[in-house]
């Protein structure tokens, strides 16, 4: 009888293997009707299941052979993944952390883990997990680089750094480790070095057009650099890459062109790498733009005096506001460099303590801020300041900081309700030349700027913008925010800085005029040049001819 039902098993998993799911789940079901307690065939028979699309059925399976078995690690990590399919990711969890539990070096269970702890937005979880899978003793390189990639967006830089290098020491030939170590090393502040480990992934991997990218933004490239002339030999390629690549390719040239003075043909391949990648965001101009409108409108004078500041007393938040590309970074280095401050860079934490109860009412922001109550601004007053107080607690080396920083530019939007929870706190507002900060903006390939793909879009989204904090200005009161503009820190660095601090409640500290020499960790697309002194070279920097801008002018003006 296990003969013969380890025979039709065999011959299910065969069927499995070669795609021909059907007609592997019809042996593995005879496998398991000759012999109802073959948890191994069950769980083959889930995996069939699975691969049909009946994540139901295949749960079921899995569990039937984890209760046979009482512990069956392959079955819980393969319950884990159907769970997930059907939206059940609290208990993939469960059933991934059982997996582990059963085999704690269990490679794919921990990655799988690590994703839901990801979409459920568990950071900590996420983080502890990744830290307990970078300590296996043997991981494949591929998991070593999902890890580092995670570190990377934790801003557990050194994590990071200790995953590339232990995957360069597994395969030195891995170009993309290299690459991984050089963006590391970059948001450290070597950029010198990453300058070196950019152009031995090229080596390695001399058609890869990111690397050529993270290059060009690297430093300036000469007309007669070995490499400059394989990023131009590389065109050559583009009928045959992926549309990713190409994006790649287009904005690499579109800088290394520009930096060599020509400045006409670079231009043309931002305008090509941006239609192609417009063409992949899913960006609604309109119902972004009605975003704009309807936060002024709701959050008039009459919203902002019917509701009473709730009173919170601290200080500790710091919020930068703007466009990208408008000083917001250099402003963050020049209060960082403070004693007193810790930089907290582009947090999402009061985004969502109010998507968390927009989310619980089932409403927008806009709709919600007509009946808000008091209990509503306690609760994403408590989500934040929680989170930033922790951020001060944890920064050892500015004990007693009496300032968070939270440059997450998008908090724009939520200037009126940031008033409302924090009276004490300072808003400080990034402001620069539309004709700058628009072309800056086209020329990088910003990932969650889905305006900046097109000229027109990000010229009515620079307007929308400009108009909604002219609004603020409007229903605050006037001290609320200070406007700080790029042109004048740019020209007078020091009067700026002072004016910067000053407004933050803090006495003058001279480390804030040397602030190229702060260590902290940059991930933003201004990472190298808030490493240097003051350079004036981004101020009515080269434009294109007005025929190529018509577009975006017309857009500003309109």
């Amino acid at each position: 009888m296990f003969s013969k039902a380890a025979t039709l098993n065999n011959i299910g998993v065969q069927l499995h293997k070669v795609g021909r799911n059907a007609a592997a789940e019809a042996f593995l079901l005879l496998a398991t009707s000759v012999r109802p307690h073959y948890a191994i065939a069950l769980n083959n028979l889930g995996a069939a299941q699975a691969a049909l699309g009946r994540h139901d059925d295949a749960v079921t399976s899995y569990r039937r052979a984890i209760a046979i078995a009482g512990v069956y690690p392959d079955a819980s990590n393969n319950l884990g993944c159907s769970l997930h399919a059907l939206g059940q990711d609290a208990e993939a969890v469960i059933a991934f952390q059982e997996a582990l539990k059963a085999n704690p070096n269990y490679e794919a269970a921990a990655v799988s883990l690590i994703r839901m702890l990801k979409v459920l937005g568990r950071k900590n979880d996420l983080v502890a997990q990744c830290r307990a899978t970078a300590a296996f003793e043997q991981l494949n390189p591929s998991t070593c680089m999902f890890l580092a990639e995670h570190f990377r967006q934790a801003l557990l830089l050194d994590d990071a750094r200790t995953l590339y290098q232990r995957i360069i020491t597994l395969d030195p030939d891995f170009a993309d480790a290299h690459a991984g170590l050089a963006f590391v090393c970059q948001e450290l502040g070597d950029i010198a070095g990453a300058r070196v480990l950019l152009r031995h992934a090229i080596t390695l991997s001399p058609k890869t057009p990111s690397y050529y990218r993270g290059l060009a933004l690297n430093a300036p490239l000469a007309a007669d650099d070995p490499f400059f002339l394989k990023l131009e030999r590389l065109l050559d390629e583009l009928p045959e890459m992926a549309d990713p690549d190409k994006v790649q390719l287009r904005f690499a040239l579109g800088k290394a062109l520009t930096d060599v003075g020509r400045k006409d043909d670079g231009f043309q391949h931002l305008l090509a790498g941006n239609a192609l990648k417009r063409r992949d965001v899913g960006y609604d101009e309109a119902s972004q733009l009605k975003k704009f409108q309807d936060l002024a409108a709701v959050f008039d004078k009459a919203l902002m005096s019917r509701l009473p500041p709730f009173q919170s007393d601290s200080e500790l938040p710091v919020f930068i506001v703007g466009m990208p590309r408008s000083g917001s970074t250099l402003i963050e280095q020049i209060l960082t460099s403070h004693p007193r401050v810790v930089a907290g860079g582009e947090l999402r934490a009061l985004e969502e303590a109010v998507e968390d109860v927009t989310e619980a009412s089932g409403a927008s922001i806009v709709e919600v801020a007509r009946w808000w109550k008091g209990e509503n601004l306690r609760t994403i007053e408590a989500r934040y300041l929680g989170h930033v107080t922790r951020l001060a607690d944890r920064a050892r080396a500015k004990p007693g900081a009496l300032r968070v920083t939270d440059k997450r530019l998008n908090n724009i939007f939520y200037v009126g309700l940031i008033r409302l929870l924090f009276p004490n706190a300072r808003i400080i507002h990034a402001c620069r030349d539309p004709i700058d900060t628009c072309p800056s903006c086209f020329s990088l390939l910003f990932e969650h700027a889905e305006f900046s793909y097109d000229l027109g879009e990000l010229g009515r989204r620079y307007r929308a913008y400009s108009e909604l904090m002219a609004h603020w200005r409007r229903v605050l009161p006037v001290t609320s925010i200070l406007d700080v503009h790029y042109e004048d820190v740019i020209t007078d660095i020091e009067t700026q800085a002072r004016r910067i601090v000053a407004h933050c409640g803090l006495s003058w500290d001279p480390a804030c005029l040397t602030f190229y020499e702060n260590n902290r960790p940059v991930q933003t697309a201004s990472v190298v040049q808030v490493r240097q002194p003051i350079y004036s070279t981004s101020v009515g920097r080269w434009r294109p001819d007005e025929t190529v801008l018509r577009p975006l002018l017309a857009a500003l003006q309109d």
